[in-house]
């Protein structure tokens, strides 16, 4: 399978066993992590539910999530539309 070309190899360097266990996910600056998540999600589709890469998306969906509430950022979804003055329904 052509995704498993993504698995890094924990046993070839320090980097490839930070990355196979997600220590690296720490050190990712936001675009990178952003970038990954993004570029990983649609690869999911047929991997069965222990598959590394589900692993990794969750790892890195857990660390965004920590990130936007430590910036104090709040997501709220669009804000409700207030109807219009003078007219009845």
């Amino acid at each position: 399978m052509a995704r498993d070309v993504l698995i890094p190899d924990p046993l070839s360097s320090d980097r490839e066993y930070n990355r196979f266990h997600s220590l690296d996910i720490a050190d990712l600056e936001d675009m990178e992590l952003t970038d990954e998540l993004h570029y990983l999600r649609p690869l999911l589709w047929g991997l069965d539910s222990e598959h590394w890469l589900r692993e990794r998306v969750k790892a890195l969906e857990a660390e965004t999530s920590k990130r936007r509430y430590n910036a104090g950022y709040e997501f709220r979804g669009q804000p409700k539309p207030k109807p219009a003055e003078g007219v009845t329904l």
